[in-house]
């Protein structure tokens, strides 16, 4: 798996700026960012599921009430699919289901949460009186990287993300021939990424799949080809 930092300084290689005087990693990161969600989006166009169920601890503090303040509440989150909690101390084997429901009620705040919500992509609480912890499981995609030493996921996606984010760095400052020289040859390295992490996929299978595109033969002649 490749690390963000070298991907980077290979972008900067293909701005002319080796020595990141234009494009430090403050300027160059969120472009890498925003081709890193281009390249999930493909992914899973194309049926390599970016998707995870995700579990997660956190404790929710007396009266808290939107679970999506929380300091260490899933930056990733896409579906919250169950919820559970424990009081603070207790075990893991003591946690409890918490029960979903559309609305939160409005009645008196008692020591467990009891009840959550999802309601405009938020958590919504009843609260309770005394701190608890809650074990959330989720679907989630997979982290945008933040940092240098941040890795990579999938086979050879280098690849692609150092072109494409030259493609965009040239594009946000007006260089429009080099930002389609980079984000064409892109474009046909991610053609590779996907067929790569196809076939690795495809390694683990009991039996071959169909691709995700390709066509269903209706007719056992195939003409025009």
């Amino acid at each position: 798996m490749a690390l963000v930092g070298p991907i980077l300084d290979t972008a900067r290689t293909h701005l002319n700026d080796d020595g990141g005087a234009m494009w430090p990693d403050t300027n160059i990161m969120p472009k890498f960012q925003e081709a890193f969600r281009e390249m999930l989006l493909e992914l899973e166009n194309n049926g390599l599921s970016v998707i995870r169920e995700i579990s997660t601890v956190m404790t929710v503090a007396a009266g808290d009430t939107d679970l999506s303040l929380n300091v260490n509440y899933p930056t990733d989150l896409i579906i919250p699919m169950e919820m559970k909690e424990r009081q603070i101390g207790q075990l893991n084997n003591q946690f409890i289901p918490m029960t979903k429901i559309d609305y939160v009620p409005n009645i008196q705040q008692d020591v467990r949460l009891i009840w959550w919500s999802w309601r405009t992509d938020k958590i919504l609480l009843l609260g309770a009186t005394v701190a608890n912890q809650v074990e959330l499981r989720y679907q989630g995609s997979l982290a945008v990287p933040t940092k240098n030493s941040d890795t990579i996921p999938f086979i050879f996606a280098e690849m692609f993300l150092s072109r494409r984010t030259a493609s965009l760095c040239y594009a946000s400052v007006g260089n429009f021939d080099r930002a389609d020289y980079f984000g064409n040859d892109a474009k046909l390295m991610l053609a590779k990424v996907i067929q790569m992490n196809i076939n690795r996929d495809l390694q683990t299978l009991p039996a071959k799949r169909q691709g995700y595109h390709r066509r269903f033969k209706t007719s056992s002649v195939i003409r025009g080809i």
